[in-house]
């Protein structure tokens, strides 16, 4: 019984990093965002392949800072354990908001592989997949590679 709970101890600091993530990009706050990386993490996807924190950060803030709001969920977090590492698959709906342009939503999912660290759980990679897409996609303009 105190494995299982631990077990599930472990997972659940996992999804809030997933949680903390999506957070992190919503309020732009920089700091929270590299958090939920270790430091030669790399964040990708048919947009962006960033490998490094100064990457990752540059990434993030091009995608972002020139929209007026997002909105990014969070679900259906399936976590793997194996020891220190561990793989979390899980479902994404991002919202992006320039005012006058119409909402461009994307959905799809996040592969992530994790390393626990001395300062907790930490994704080393993050593969974003999109699924569908809906509304103006010239919202997303500030997006580059």
């Amino acid at each position: 019984m105190q494995d299982r709970i631990a077990e599930l101890l472990e997972k659940q600091s996992i999804i809030e990093v997933g949680l903390r993530y999506a957070s992190a990009v919503d309020t732009r706050d920089i700091d929270r965002f590299l958090s939920c990386f270790t430091p030669d993490a790399r964040w990708y996807s048919d947009v962006h392949d960033a490998r490094s924190h100064q990457e990752i950060a540059e990434a993030m803030q091009r995608a972002a800072t020139h929209l007026d709001a997002t909105q990014h969920v969070a679900t259906n977090f399936e976590v793997t354990l194996d020891g220190d590492r561990a793989t979390m698959r899980s479902c994404y709906i991002a919202t992006h908001v320039k005012a006058p342009l119409e909402p461009y939503g994307l959905a799809g999912a996040y592969d992530d592989e994790l390393v626990k660290t001395a300062d907790g759980w930490r994704i080393r990679s993050r593969k974003l997949t999109i699924q569908w897409t809906s509304g103006d996609p010239t919202v997303m303009t500030g997006i580059t590679r």
